[in-house]
């Protein structure tokens, strides 16, 4: 998503602000939640539970 942003052609500071807006979203997902809580934990995350 990243990379598309940066192929449009807007300003910079509107680039950066919409990129924020995505990570944001991004880190309330399930796979980040077990990223992260995998990571507190000292293990490897496992995804495969997260398949439905």
């Amino acid at each position: 998503m990243t990379k598309q942003l940066m192929r449009e052609q807007q300003r910079i500071a509107a680039q950066i602000a919409e990129e924020g807006v995505l990570f944001k979203e991004r880190l309330t997902t399930p796979e980040a939640r077990e990223a992260f809580a995998a990571f507190a934990e000292r293990r490897q995350p496992d995804f495969t539970k997260l398949s439905a």
